[in-house]
């Protein structure tokens, strides 16, 4: 009977953890799906909070992010993280809070082994939102770094 109750307990914490967003990690896999299926309205609700957007381009950039993930084979291979405020450079975090606040996270995706693209989301009422996307190759992201 314990051993039910335990594999049972388990197997909801596994179903649960697949179910829950995992902040702004989980908001930029959500952006990935999203133009993977066509999904133009998530996009434009995951970009709303951006000045820099405009849904006149909404075509090209699900193009563009259905495209990364299918060159990387799936998103599970993109290798996205958090890039914890902790990790950069009291210069990128004042850049950063000038520009956002202190709601703001970064979230970093290997797009292979020298180059990598940055996301910074805003979070706004416990929801994430995309605010601003950039390209680095390694040694420029590794000078945001402490």
């Amino acid at each position: 009977m314990k051993k039910r109750f335990t594999a049972l307990f388990l197997l909801i914490i596994l179903i649960l953890s697949g179910c829950t967003s995992q902040g702004a990690v989980g908001a930029v896999e959500d952006m990935y799906k999203a133009a993977l299926n066509g999904d133009g309205e998530q996009i434009d609700q995951l970009f709303s909070q951006s000045d820099e957007y405009n849904s006149y381009y909404l075509d090209e950039l699900m193009d563009v992010l259905s495209s990364t993930v299918m060159d990387l084979n799936g998103i599970e291979n993109m290798n996205i993280k958090e890039v914890k405020r902790n990790t950069l450079t009291e210069e990128a975090i004042e850049g950063l809070d000038n520009d956002l606040g202190d709601k703001w996270n970064l979230v970093g995706v290997q797009l292979d082994e020298d180059y990598l693209y940055v996301w910074v989301l805003k979070e706004v009422s416990g929801e994430y939102f995309v605010i601003y996307g950039e390209d680095f190759d390694q040694k420029e992201f590794e000078e945001m770094l402490k």
